[in-house]
């Protein structure tokens, strides 16, 4: 995993090892850094770390030098480097992989469930949950199976109905558990307080029937409901508490995004339920979830 991170003032070209050197030295190296357009390479805590304070030809040219070198392709990009477009098109030019917090957000479906249900004061035990999926995966037949042990109903649209038929089967048979296929976009997510959107592209998005008073989290990209007596909450993204021992790291990059940060901390291939053993052991929990970069509060 590769760190990029923007140097915007003398505090931030500054590394640690260097803090005790005096404040002229300090200055000469900044500026003299800033003008020659330095990308600087170190270490956090064991994770590889590029810092750089301009996106001229020359620093661009420097850190496609270092992806050509580094072996990792996937990389954290503090956030004010990821909406500009030099940095957009070299990691697709270089095809890398960049934690942009999604691949966690499915792994926090049940967590978001719960908070949710906390907010509007719900009992989960009475609730529906919808989910809008048509690729389903490991991950997600494994988190079907969760929210069935703690919501009343699930419900499943899809137009894919015959690849959730083995886990219907399956859920009834070891757990009692009753979970609802169906393609009928008219019909399906009507009594969901909780809507996911795994995967619906914004075509078929547009077909679903939502209730008026709904909260639908979109997992991939931002979708907005059309519906014109749609009163309810849209999510695109969230955010979660960092445990105490990444404090040193989030204390040096606190221009990153809290979430991205942690999926950076913990993304492997494995089995969910180590990725979920792993967050609870962490102690992470979900504390903002957002629309267009601005906080959604709830009201019952």
């Amino acid at each position: 995993m590769l760190y990029i991170d923007f140097a915007r003032n003398r505090e931030d070209f500054i590394l640690d090892e260097e803090e005790k050197f005096p404040n002229f030295v300090k200055s000469f190296l900044y500026f003299f850094r800033k003008l020659t357009g330095q990308v600087i390479e170190y270490e956090l805590d064991g994770k590889s770390v590029v810092l750089i304070s301009n996106l001229k030809k020359r620093t661009i040219r420097k850190l496609n030098k270092i992806f050509k070198i580094d072996v990792t392709k996937n990389v954290c990009v503090c956030d004010y480097l990821l909406e500009k477009p030099e940095i957009q098109n070299l990691l697709k030019e270089r095809n890398l992989r960049l934690m942009d917090g999604k691949w966690l957000f499915k792994y926090l479906i049940c967590d978001i469930s719960n908070f949710i249900c906390k907010k509007l004061n719900l009992t989960p035990e009475n609730q529906e949950i919808s989910l809008l999926i048509n690729e389903p995966n490991q991950l997600m037949f494994d988190t079907i199976k969760n929210l069935s042990e703690n919501f009343k109903n699930i419900n499943i649209l899809t137009t894919k109905v015959k690849k959730f038929e083995k886990l219907e089967t399956k859920l009834y048979e070891e757990k009692g558990a009753i979970i609802n296929i169906s393609n009928n976009f008219k019909k399906s997510c009507l009594k969901s307080k909780i809507i996911f959107n795994v995967d619906f592209d914004e075509k078929i998005f547009n077909k679903v029937m939502f209730s008026p008073t709904s909260v639908v989290i979109n997992l991939e990209n931002r979708m907005k409901v059309k519906q014109s007596n749609f009163l309810g909450k849209t999510i695109d993204f969230y955010s979660v508490n960092l445990p105490l021992k990444y404090k040193k790291i989030y204390g040096r990059l606190n221009k990153f995004n809290s979430s991205k940060l942690y999926e950076s901390f913990i993304y492997k291939k494995t089995l969910a339920q180590n990725i979920w053993n792993e967050i609870k052991k962490d102690k992470v929990e979900v504390t903002i979830l957002e629309e267009n970069n601005k906080m959604v509060k709830f009201t019952n």
